[in-house]
């Protein structure tokens, strides 16, 4: 059985597991496999000191660095077992984060495409999962914040985000972890009138575009990406086009960079747009609150767009390619 865990950082992800993995072989072992690489004594303290408490829980601890790829070839001579105990193991593996950080930073990132390193980590998931009893695979979700990354930070987090919708896509269940709380997702199927307007929302590389592309209709050519606008005064000029176009069955995405747009130019951003538009904004609220007034302005004033329209239209957050409609 494979668990796929994933959520915002420190909001008990790695309890939930420990729990999952305890509750699933309350007699067999449990094995806690750690991928991070301590860069500071402040990570070697904290490792001795999660190590113990994990002791505690009856797991056995491979720290596995950079070796992740040399466990999973003998895992039974690494943790001095034979086949049968670790058939008949729990394991949890913290974390992918970690897991693609150890890849991607080995080698310059141009060496290699995201998809291969995404490849990668499945392909070691699916060794292991099929080695034990249960695994639970821990993710962080670091998708949902306005800061615009550059193109270094921006691959990592899209590979990532791809590695997470393909765990999704395999694991028997995926669960969202926030404030310590479970937040179950299953594939659901969503349906749409041609004349019906939707807002779809999410972080970032959730997969809301293929959501759109594939389950709601909208073939390609009629998405416009409000992303690729230099100059703001022609995205806002060009998103009013397409609200007083009455043609419907458009897709306007990345409505997060139309409304910076318009607090740059200190614009009101248009609220009604032709029956059969599909809007698509990224979840931005997450992060950090910004120093610069501005773009603290821009997060609020999107945060109260994103309200307006939702109030309007059906909702779907699609979150590790998997889509769940939103209700009052």
């Amino acid at each position: 059985m494979l668990i796929h865990i994933t959520g915002g950082c420190k909001n008990g992800k790695t309890d939930y597991a420990q729990k999952l993995c305890c509750d699933a072989s309350p007699k067999g072992k449990r094995i806690y496999i750690a991928v991070m690489v301590p860069s500071d004594d402040e990570d070697l303290k904290r490792i001795r000191i999660h190590r113990k408490d994990r002791e505690k829980l009856g797991f056995i601890t491979a720290e596995c660095g950079n070796m992740f790829h040399e466990f999973l070839k003998d895992p039974c001579s690494f943790l001095d077992m034979d086949q049968s105990e670790l058939s008949e193991c729990s394991c949890l593996l913290d974390s992918t984060t970690a897991l693609l950080m150890n890849m991607m930073f080995v080698k310059p990132l141009e060496e290699e495409r995201e998809s291969s390193f995404s490849t990668r980590i499945i392909e070691d998931i699916w060794e292991l999962e099929s080695k034990v009893k249960l695994l639970a695979v821990i993710s962080d979700g670091i998708y949902s914040d306005s800061v615009i990354y550059d193109e270094y930070t921006q691959k990592y987090r899209r590979a990532l985000a791809m590695t997470d919708r393909k765990i999704a896509g395999i694991a028997d269940e995926t669960i969202e972890i926030t404030a310590g709380r479970e937040v179950r997702h299953e594939m659901t199927v969503i349906k749409r009138r041609s004349d019906e307007s939707m807002f779809v929302t999410g972080g970032a590389f959730q997969g809301k575009t293929d959501f759109i592309v594939e389950e709601l209709g909208i073939k390609k050519e009629d998405i416009f990406d409000c992303s690729g606008f230099a100059d703001p005064k022609i995205l806002i000029r060009e998103v009013e086009n397409l609200a007083s176009d009455k043609k419907g069955g458009r897709c306007i995405k990345h409505l997060e960079r139309y409304i910076y747009a318009c607090c740059i130019q200190q614009a009101d951003p248009v609220n009604d747009f032709p029956d059969g538009t599909v809007l698509c904004g990224n979840d931005i609220f997450c992060g950090v609150v910004p120093i610069d007034a501005t773009e603290r302005k821009y997060r609020e004033v999107c945060g109260r767009y994103y309200q307006k329209i939702a109030s309007k239209m059906r909702t779907v957050r699609v979150f590790c390619g998997i889509a769940t409609e939103l209700v009052n």
